[in-house]
C-alpha cells in the first residue's frame, strides 16, 4: 500500500486559495502506483479518485475564518487492506461562528447605534465568535451618530471575539465618497508575496510559498491578541 501525504491544491479537483503552486491532474496519473493521496491546504472535505488512486482531502477540524462560516468540519479514518481503501468521515463540533448583515433601511436614524447593539444582543453568543456587516446609505449627520466605540464594546462583552465590518456609504449632498476596504493585513501579505514570488528565480518560487503560507498563518494565529 503505498501512501502519499501532500499539502497542495490539485487542479479541477480542489481550487487553490490563492496564486500558488497546483498539482495537475496528468501528474496524479502518472503516479498511478500511489493508492491515497492524503491531501491538506483545502478547508473542504472532498473524496474523490483519479485513475486507481483515491484522492482525500479530510478538511477543517475548526472554522479558519468568517468565509467559512456554515461549513462542516471534520476528519477522517481510513482502514487500508491490500484489497480496498475504507474511510469513514468523522464530523466535528465548531466553536459557534455567525455573521449577520444589518442594512441602515432598518435603523432609527436618530438612534441608529440603538439598532445595531440590538442586533448584537439577538446573535451573540458568549462562547461563540460572530461578525456584523453594516451596509447601505445613510445621510452623513445620521452617520456621524453611530457609537462605533460602544457597539465594538458591546459585541466584544456578548462574544467571545468579534468584529464589525462598516460598509456604510455616507451620503451628503454635492458630495461624493468612495467605499474602500480600508487597510487589509491579509491582502497585503498576499499581494507582497505574490510579488516577490512573480520576481524570483523558478527554484525560489516554492520557498516563497512557503514563506508566505508560514505568514498568513502567523498572522491569523495572532490577529486577535
Amino acid at each position: 500500500m503505498n501512501i502519499a501525504m501532500l499539502h497542495y491544491s490539485v487542479e479541477r479537483i480542489a481550487p487553490p486559495l490563492w496564486e500558488e503552486p497546483v498539482i495537475k491532474v496528468e501528474s496524479l496519473q502518472r503516479n498511478s502506483h500511489v493508492n491515497l493521496f492524503a491531501m491538506g491546504h483545502i478547508h473542504a472535505h472532498i473524496d474523490t479518485t483519479v485513475g486507481d488512486s483515491r484522492i482525500l482531502y479530510p478538511g477543517a477540524t475548526e472554522h479558519y475564518n468568517f468565509g467559512e462560516c456554515g461549513k462542516r468540519t471534520g476528519f477522517c479514518v481510513a482502514e487500508l487492506s491490500p484489497e480496498n481503501i475504507q474511510v469513514e468521515y468523522i464530523q466535528t463540533e465548531t466553536q459557534p461562528m455567525s455573521q449577520v448583515k444589518l442594512h441602515t433601511s432598518t435603523m432609527d436614524l436618530d438612534d441608529p447605534t440603538k439598532a445595531i447593539i440590538r442586533m448584537i444582543d439577538a446573535a451573540s453568543n458568549r462562547d461563540g465568535l460572530l461578525q456584523l456587516l453594516l451596509e447601505g446609505e445613510t445621510p452623513f449627520e445620521h452617520y456621524t451618530l453611530i457609537d462605533f466605540p460602544a457597539v465594538f464594546d458591546r459585541g466584544n462583552e456578548q462574544n467571545f471575539y468579534f468584529e464589525y465590518v462598516d460598509q456604510i456609504r455616507p451620503v451628503v449632498k454635492g458630495v461624493e465618497f468612495t467605499p474602500t476596504e480600508g487597510l487589509n493585513p491579509r491582502k497585503e501579505l498576499e499581494a507582497v508575496a505574490k510579488s516577490f514570488r512573480e520576481g524570483a528565480a523558478d527554484r525560489e518560487r516554492e520557498l516563497w510559498s512557503k514563506a508566505a503560507e508560514y505568514a498568513l498563518s502567523y498572522y491569523e494565529k495572532h490577529r486577535s491578541e
